[in-house]
């Protein structure tokens, strides 16, 4: 049995400071999956 552990990155910073760009590069280039606290939390 493989337990393999997932790779988690945490971006923080002030508004406006492009956490959302970021981030979205980050998956693209590396096809992780984004998630966005605030977008969860507002749905």
């Amino acid at each position: 049995m493989s337990s393999t552990k997932p790779n988690v990155i945490f971006v923080l910073g002030g508004p406006g400071a492009g956490k959302g760009t970021q981030c979205t590069r980050i998956a693209e280039t590396y096809s992780y999956v984004h998630l966005s606290a605030g977008d969860l939390l507002r749905e």
